[in-house]
C-alpha cells in the first residue's frame, strides 16, 4: 500500500490517498461490507477509471454526525486509489464533491 496525506490548515491530516491492490469483488459490495453496516449510504460513481464508489456517512445528531463522503475508492486496471477527506467537509451535490471528483480521475490516470 502507497499513501500521501494532505494536511489542513491546522496541519493536521485533511486528505488521504491510498492505492492498493483491487478487491476481486466490485468496490460497491466491498465498500458495502463495512460501511453499509455502520449506516453510511453507499452507491455507484459513474466516470471514474474502471469503477468507482462512495461511501457517504449519515446524519446521526445523536452522535453529532453530519453527512459527508468517507471514502471515495477508484479502480482502474488491478488497483485502486482511494481518496479519504477527514477534515474536509465533502458532500454529494457540491462544488468540493465535484472536485473530490476531479482529483480522483486526475490520480488515476496515474495509476
Amino acid at each position: 500500500m502507497s499513501s500521501c496525506d494532505w494536511p489542513d490548515a491546522h496541519g493536521i491530516p485533511g486528505l488521504t490517498l491510498q492505492v492498493t491492490p483491487a478487491p476481486s469483488e466490485s468496490l460497491r459490495d466491498n465498500l458495502s461490507s463495512g460501511f453499509a453496516a455502520m449506516g453510511y449510504a453507499v452507491l455507484d460513481v459513474s466516470g471514474l477509471g474502471d469503477e468507482a464508489a462512495v461511501a457517504i456517512q449519515q446524519v446521526d445528531p445523536k452522535f453529532g454526525l453530519q453527512a459527508g463522503v468517507a471514502i471515495l475508492p477508484v479502480r482502474k486496471g488491478k488497483r485502486v486509489l482511494t481518496l479519504s477527506p477527514s477534515r474536509i467537509d465533502v458532500k454529494p451535490g457540491t462544488a468540493r464533491y465535484r472536485r473530490l471528483k476531479q482529483l480522483a480521475a486526475k490520480a488515476a490516470t496515474r495509476l
